[in-house]
C-alpha cells in the first residue's frame, strides 16, 4: 500500500509538471497556490503558475512541446493553461500583467495553433507558427513578431495581423500603430549559460536566448515586408 501511495504520488507530479526551467538570472519567484518558491535551474513549472521576476532579472523556461518562454525583469506571468498529448486538443493560455516576454513556439504552434494564446493588458495574441515578444509597462506596450505571423485582438474587440519584421506599439488614444522593429532592438543578443536539461525539451536550449525588456534583443529577421496600409485600427 504504502509503494502503491508513493506510485501515485510520483505520477502526479510528473502529469503538473509542464515544462522546466532551462537558465535564469537573478532573483526568480514562483507562486504556486498559497506557496511562493524560489525558482532555480531545472525546477518543474505546473499549469497555474505565477513567474515573478525582479529587477535585471531573466527566466528561461522550456515547457513539454518546446515552446521556449523568456520572462524580463520586473515582470508577472501566468501559465493559466496548458495541455500537450500532440494532438488538437493541445492548448496554452498564458499571460503577461506586466514586464516583457518573448516566445518561441513548439508543436503545439504546428498542431494546435488557434488554442496558443497570450494576453497582455490590452490585447490578446494568436500565433501562426511563430516567434514573438511583448512588453507592459505602466506608459508603455508593444508587441513584436520576429518570424511567422501574429493575430492581435485588442480589448476593443479590434483585429489584425502583425508580419515579420514589425512592431505594434498602443498609443494614447488606444490605438495601435505598427513600425518595422528598430535596429536598436537587435543590437544585443544574450544567449543563456546553461547546461542540457533533462527531457522533454533539450535541443531547444542552444537555440534560444535571454532577452529582458531593456534591450527587448531579437535576431535580425529577414528583410520587413510592406505593411499593408490601413491594417491595424485607427
Amino acid at each position: 500500500m504504502r509503494y502503491l501511495l508513493l506510485l501515485l504520488s510520483v505520477s502526479a507530479m510528473v502529469f503538473a509538471s509542464i515544462g522546466n526551467i532551462a537558465a535564469l538570472k537573478g532573483v526568480v519567484k514562483i507562486k504556486r497556490n498559497t506557496k511562493t518558491i524560489t525558482a532555480k535551474y531545472g525546477l518543474a513549472i505546473e499549469e497555474k503558475d505565477v513567474v515573478l521576476t525582479r529587477k535585471n532579472s531573466r527566466v528561461q523556461i522550456i515547457l513539454k512541446d518546446q515552446t521556449v518562454v523568456t520572462i524580463g525583469g520586473n515582470s508577472k506571468y501566468s501559465f493559466n493553461e496548458y495541455r500537450f498529448n500532440a494532438k488538437k486538443d493541445s492548448k496554452a493560455k498564458m499571460k503577461l500583467d506586466h514586464g516583457f516576454f518573448h516566445v518561441i513556439t513548439g508543436k503545439i504552434g504546428k498542431v494546435a495553433p488557434e488554442r496558443f494564446k497570450v494576453q497582455t493588458k490590452s490585447a490578446t495574441i494568436g500565433i501562426r507558427g511563430t516567434n514573438f515578444f511583448a512588453s507592459v509597462r505602466a506608459k508603455r506596450e508593444e508587441i513584436g513578431c520576429i518570424r511567422g505571423k501574429i493575430s492581435i485582438l485588442t480589448d476593443r474587440m479590434q483585429r489584425f495581423t502583425l508580419p515579420a519584421g514589425h512592431m505594434a506599439s498602443l498609443q494614447a488614444n488606444r490605438t495601435w500603430k505598427s513600425k518595422p522593429i528598430p535596429r536598436a532592438y537587435k543590437k544585443k543578443l544574450e544567449v543563456p549559460k546553461a547546461k542540457k536539461i533533462p527531457a522533454p525539451a533539450t535541443s531547444q536550449v542552444q537555440q534560444n536566448v535571454l532577452i529582458q525588456e531593456e534591450s527587448h534583443s531579437t535576431p535580425p529577421p529577414p528583410t520587413p515586408p510592406v505593411l499593408p496600409p490601413n491594417c491595424l485600427p485607427k
